[in-house]
């Protein structure tokens, strides 16, 4: 039995993590940190005071397809596979050059 006000530990599997995400304009933040500067074709985050810049190739339609980054390296690939879903393999694929 448990008294009223006292606490109850809570077990590692029952916690939920929370992210807000708040947009001011083109520039994305998360959890009260800018996380990334949207831009047409793609978008920037930053490692430090670096920029990295990601870029989308699309479709015919528009749709985003796949994001690089600025050595051209595949950083997420989108098939038509099970309605846009990731595509699992992408990690096997070797990177270009």
């Amino acid at each position: 039995m448990v008294q009223i006000g006292s606490m109850l530990p809570v077990p590692a599997d029952k916690l939920a993590v929370t992210i807000q995400t708040d947009y001011c304009g083109n520039v994305k933040y998360e959890n009260e940190t800018q996380s990334r500067i949207l831009v047409d074709g793609g978008y920037i985050t930053m490692s430090g005071t670096k920029p990295i810049y990601h870029y989308y190739i699309q479709d015919h339609q528009g749709n985003n397809r796949v994001v690089l980054n600025y050595n051209c390296t595949i950083e997420q690939e989108i098939t038509n596979i099970n309605k846009g879903s990731i595509n699992p393999d992408l990690h096997r694929r070797p990177k270009p050059e």
